[in-house]
């Protein structure tokens, strides 16, 4: 991998880190630092700023098979450092219209607190919403999904479809 070059494309108040190759020579580091910094309101840096992909593009659907019956697990104790840590997300989570609250869930699943970037939103399709319902840590709720999280069955797909039907002009020319 190429060693990396940590870059502001913000102001010091409201910084926007993004990386670019120390292995860059000038001009091209020059004219991609130019590039990057005409176009930084195309990146997010926050949840908020990520308003999705629109479901008449692409949405996830989570198909159950006839006789499968919704699973309910036992929750799950978290040291309380991780449940701060898991609070934290979900205010977030729930700031960017990413969850909602779960009322009366059929499935619910404990939450498994990993480290992950953030991506481009595909919508849950409503009808599946449910599906998708976790439970957390003490008092914080329940809640489930309103985009899709890479977790699910099929996410990959779901998303490589949205990207074939956004670039499906420069596939093969621009893109590989």
């Amino acid at each position: 991998e190429d060693p990396l070059q940590e870059i502001n494309l913000g102001t010091e108040e409201d910084p926007r880190p993004t990386f670019i190759s120390t292995l860059l020579k000038e001009p091209l580091k020059s004219e991609l630092m130019a590039l990057l910094q005409e176009f930084r309101d195309c990146f997010a840096w926050h949840y908020h700023e990520m308003p999705g992909l629109d479901r008449q593009l692409v949405e996830h659907k989570l198909p159950i098979k006839d006789g499968y019956l919704p699973v309910k697990q036992a929750r799950r104790r978290m040291s309380m450092d991780t449940e701060l840590k898991v609070k934290e997300e979900i205010e977030r989570l729930l700031k960017a219209g990413f969850i909602r609250p779960a009322i009366y869930a059929d499935w619910l699943a404990n939450i498994v607190p990993v480290l992950k970037r953030k991506t481009g939103a595909i919508m849950m399709a409503e009808q599946d919403i449910h599906k998708t319902a976790f439970m957390c840590p003490g008092h914080i709720g329940a809640f489930e999904y309103t985009v899709m999280p890479f977790g699910l069955r099929n996410a990959g797909a779901t998303y490589q479809r949205a990207m074939n039907s956004i670039f499906h002009d420069m596939i093969g020319h621009s893109l590989e």
